[in-house]
């Protein structure tokens, strides 16, 4: 199988015998995907994004899919077109607190990333069907589209299928 690596600030589409795979700390990843078990060959997308919302304009120019906020949004348009009335549904991981001096505002960030993520997917009535967020350390993710599973690996720690 072709494995499909998604940086900061993409978003990339797969089939079934393609997986997604990202590493995250405070950065979120949201994964979008069609019932394995639909007639037509399922599809997801995988999305990976640094921060929840941009703080001034200028950040929105330079690299706008940096951001929650203009990111997910896009990610859920352009699933609704490749996958017209399919049903949708989402998995969530990353979001990780990698400072642990709770004074940095930074601290904060993973939270605030995974928040958002979990605000708009709900506003657009999608569904989530696993999470694992939070934490102090990194991950990796790796989402099997014939399957619908994503495989979370916490660094130093354990994996888990969602």
């Amino acid at each position: 199988m072709h494995t499909i690596h998604v940086g900061i600030a993409e978003l990339h589409f797969a089939g079934k015998d393609e997986l997604l795979k990202t590493t995250l700390g405070s950065c979120v990843s949201v994964v979008l995907y069609t019932s394995p078990d639909r007639e037509k060959e399922p599809i997801a997308s995988m999305s990976h994004f640094l921060l929840p919302e941009p703080t001034r304009q200028e950040e929105v120019l330079r690299k706008p899919l940096r951001f929650g906020s203009i990111l997910i949004p896009h990610q859920i348009k352009k699933m609704r077109e490749a996958v017209g009335n399919a049903k949708i549904f989402a998995k969530i991981t990353g979001g990780a607190s990698m400072l642990n001096n709770s004074s940095l505002k930074i601290a904060d960030i993973g939270r605030l990333n995974f928040e958002m993520a979990i605000r708009i997917i709900k506003k657009h009535g999608i569904e989530i069907k696993g999470m694992h967020t939070g934490g102090t350390v990194g991950r990796s993710a790796l989402f099997i589209p014939k399957s619908g599973i994503l495989r979370v690996t916490v660094f130093g720690e354990k994996t888990i299928d969602l």
